[in-house]
């Protein structure tokens, strides 16, 4: 059975030219009636899009906004912030959609939250409480708003107003409704860029990152069968897990290591000899679908693998340690990593107090 597929309107409409919808209707075989319904919609057959297409001399995925080398889209990014030049918005124009991002992210890392909590207590590092950042695409296609919060101002926000422009000969340049690929692009990466500097925000009205979990999987390659899973609630568990690894593991080499939207580890053991594959991502908790996961938290966890600088082939684990752990197991040595820990942590504050 043939299936609807989604044509963008404005592409279609721009295809067409000066043909008449009759004569497109007529070579496809439908009514004008219903052509003009398929340019307000735009959604159709597979098989009457592909005939469209043939008799405009384009593909589908050009009238899907999907061929982005095909489309020269000028950007309008107008940005207002309330501590330069007296909140006046500042305007730039670009060539291409994804020029816009890396503009954006500088402005984010210039305003990202810094963590608050102090590190030398084991856990992850926590963040402010205070405005959460923002997305999203008007309901006419024709605006993408952003807002990130001003660190340390309370309720302020820079914001972000984008355009796509469409120029002609006759018209010169005009607003035009997003097309297809601009609008799945930068939310795409402006989703991406948010998921690592905060750990929630508004994703067109949805909020993303509200009730989550961590999700560590543990796979050993040479065993049949799917990977072991547990479920940790807070950010805190999931360092004092990554504690309780490096103390209960065989010693192991690294031979793949990364901390982009989460924790991916591949380890070669000697004893047994096995290839391992643990992650740790964090979760909605009502659908298990990705939530973000802040670089800072990745940055930490680094630090605890020592990990941090040139982490390909280093050597974790310990000797003394015969076998590959459960991850039951870890999860009942998390106590016991804790009070060490906790009087680690009382040892380094007396020998504070004494030296002041």
């Amino acid at each position: 059975m043939a299936r609807d597929i989604e044509l963008d309107t404005t592409i279609l409409k721009e295809t067409r030219g000066s043909l008449s919808q009759e004569a497109v209707a007529e070579n496809v075989g439908i009514s004008r009636r219903a052509y003009n319904q398929l340019e307000k919609r735009g959604t159709c057959l597979k098989t009457t899009a592909e005939k469209i297409a043939k008799f405009l001399g384009v593909t589908v995925k050009h009238l899907q906004g999907l061929e982005r080398a095909e489309l020269f889209s000028p950007f309008f990014c107008e940005v207002q912030h309330p501590g330069i030049d007296e909140g006046k918005p500042q305007r730039h124009l670009f060539n291409k959609d994804y020029e816009v991002v890396p503009f954006i992210k500088d402005y984010i890392d210039c305003e990202r939250p810094f963590p608050v909590k102090d590190m030398t207590g084991g856990g992850l590092p926590e963040f402010p409480t205070g405005p959460i950042p923002s997305w999203s695409i008007s309901p006419d296609s024709k605006e993408g708003a952003l807002q990130i919060p001003i660190r340390n101002s309370g309720e302020q926000f820079v914001e972000f107003v984008l355009k796509e422009l469409h120029y002609s000969q006759a018209t010169g340049y005009v607003w035009r409704p997003m097309t297809q690929w601009p609008k799945h692009a930068l939310g795409r990466d402006i989703r991406r860029i948010l998921s690592s500097f905060y750990p929630e925000f508004y994703d067109n009205g949805k909020h993303i990152g509200e009730q989550t979990q961590f999700m560590v999987s543990l796979r050993v390659y040479e065993e049949v069968g799917p990977a072991k899973t547990v479920f940790l609630q807070d950010e805190t568990l999931v360092l004092w897990f990554i504690v309780s690894l490096c103390r209960n593991m065989p010693e192991c080499t690294v031979n793949a290591f990364s901390t982009e939207g989460g924790i991916s580890l591949d380890l070669m053991l000697k004893q047994p000899f096995c290839n391992a594959h643990i992650s740790i991502t964090r979760v909605h908790t009502d659908d298990l679908s990705i939530a973000p996961f802040p670089s800072s938290w990745g940055h930490r966890i680094a630090v605890a693998l020592e990990l941090k600088d040139k982490p390909l082939f280093r050597k974790i684990g310990s000797s003394e340690n015969k076998g590959l752990p459960k991850l039951s197991e870890l999860m009942d040595c998390i106590e016991e990593v804790k009070e060490v820990y906790e009087h680690r942590r009382q040892n380094l504050k007396a020998a504070e107090c004494r030296e002041s």
